[in-house]
């Protein structure tokens, strides 16, 4: 089989690239981990526009939520479905020393600009417990990350477009301008969009400060529906009745293996924040591939000029992904240059 891409991982950022390359008449082929859990499907999908304990601006907000706006109404057509759902963030404060830090940040204009309401004292919201105050936060949203993968996967599925096997490096083969995998599938580019699970000799300079996270699924009925709430942690009700609870955050142990420390965070948080009754319907855990410099990353290999990467993304994906996508395709496509804060080279500088 000749393909233009060979693209490796099938997660969100692997299928934001597929999806905008057909788009385009380019002839794509996936290689997909078999294993579920990775970053993609785990993710909740939050896009935020004011993050971390410093309520700080999500970087360069303004150019990555275009993108991802003009992308999520494009593919919600596709797909028959809005893949993008607009909703308000209620963030509760935690203590007084957070309350103290959202004082000195909510006049300024960049943060300013997202807040519609705020407030001390006991929340009017149904079943909260905090009596600090909180503030609500406009412009973000849910992303159904899910549900694009697999459509996705189902698309490429049926132009017989996807295998899920693992791709070691050793099954590629590359010659000037073209690459081949196991004899069977010959490509112009390959593009790596494996997340941490990147352990090719390709890309080993990668600076890698991976997180793994862990997500509860809840049947919560009473919890309205239009709001993700925070307080340490994020509440997000996606519809009848199922709610996401998360997401911890873990260093040492990077595996996607579940752990009652974790549920038990989450557990003790959620009780913290709502008086509401709940079932525990599923808990996952996944490795987030997060930089260094917590920044995401494409480009080319510096020294196979048929080898590019895709990766980085965090927690951060729902939002970077189709930018990223957008910037590697005109690279590649049309010559036009890396933004250099995203360029792989900047982490052999």
């Amino acid at each position: 089989m000749k393909v233009d891409y060979l693209i490796v991982g099938g997660g969100f950022a692997g299928c934001v690239l597929a999806w905008n390359l057909l788009k385009i008449g380019k002839k794509v082929f996936i290689l997909s981990n078999p294993y579920s859990n990775n970053a993609s499907t785990v993710a909740a999908g939050i896009i935020n526009p004011i993050t971390g304990q410093r309520f700080v601006k999500s970087w360069r907000w303004e150019q990555f939520f275009a993108q991802a706006n003009e992308f999520y109404k494009d593919a919600s057509r596709e797909v028959g479905q809005e893949l993008f759902k607009p909703k308000k963030i209620i963030r509760f404060f935690k203590n007084e020393h957070e309350l103290s830090k959202w004082d000195k940040k909510k006049t300024q204009e960049d943060i300013s600009l997202f807040v519609t309401r705020e407030w001390r004292g006991q929340s009017s919201y149904s079943g909260v417990k905090n009596n600090l105050g909180g503030v609500c936060i406009d412009g973000g949203g849910w992303a159904n990350i899910k549900k694009f993968i697999k459509h996705c996967h189902n698309i490429l599925a049926q132009q017989d477009a996807i295998r899920y096997e693992h791709a070691l490096s050793e099954d590629f083969k590359f010659t000037l301008g073209q690459a081949v995998w196991k004899d069977q599938i010959s490509c112009n580019q390959v593009v790596c969009c494996t997340g941490y699970q990147n352990k090719s000799p390709w890309f080993q300079d990668l600076r890698w400060k991976p997180a793994k996270g862990e997500l509860l699924t809840l049947r919560m009925n009473e919890m309205p529906v239009s709001n993700i709430y925070s307080q340490g942690i994020f509440i997000l009700p996606v519809g009848n009745g199922i709610v996401k609870v998360g997401a911890t955050y873990s260093w040492d142990q990077l595996d996607a293996i579940t752990t009652d420390y974790a549920r038990s965070h989450l557990e003790g948080e959620l009780n913290r924040m709502f008086d509401f009754a709940y079932k525990i319907l599923n808990h996952e855990a996944a490795v987030r591939p997060i930089l260094q410099d917590t920044r995401p990353v494409v480009g080319k290999h510096p020294e196979i000029p048929s080898l590019y990467l895709l990766n980085g993304l965090g927690s951060k994906g729902g939002l970077w992904g189709p930018l990223l996508a957008r910037q590697l395709i005109n690279f590649i496509e049309h010559d036009v240059p890396l933004d250099p804060a995203l360029d792989l080279l900047r982490n052999s500088v």
